[in-house]
């Protein structure tokens, strides 16, 4: 069945919502562990606030390890996407043909 674009990007709002919601249902029911807080330089104070004002350097330090941390899962994620350069040849070839085609 075809579904304009609108319709897809509704029922995929739909689906991410109802994937958060039983998420959280899951976290509340003890089911499954909850994220650890998602730490930053600016929310830092508010979320270690008793250990950041004894010893701010350590928990700066801390915060660090934990964004650069986040940042290279999400660089491994990439790459681990990315094509090859025989795959991205093959793309381009199939695009151009395509193209080609369609006139």
């Amino acid at each position: 069945m075809y579904l304009t674009s609108k319709e897809q990007a509704k029922l995929r709002r739909q689906r991410r919502m109802a994937e958060l919601k039983e998420q959280q249902a899951k976290i509340r029911l003890g089911l499954v562990p909850a994220p650890p807080p998602k730490v930053k330089k600016s929310n830092m104070m508010r979320v270690y606030a008793d250990s950041a004002v004894k010893d701010p350097t350590a928990v700066e330090t801390m915060v660090n390890r934990q964004i650069a941390e986040r940042q290279q899962t999400h660089q491994l994620a990439n790459d681990e996407r990315k094509l090859t350069k025989e795959q991205k040849h093959e793309k381009l070839a199939a695009n151009q043909e395509k193209d080609a085609a369609s006139g």
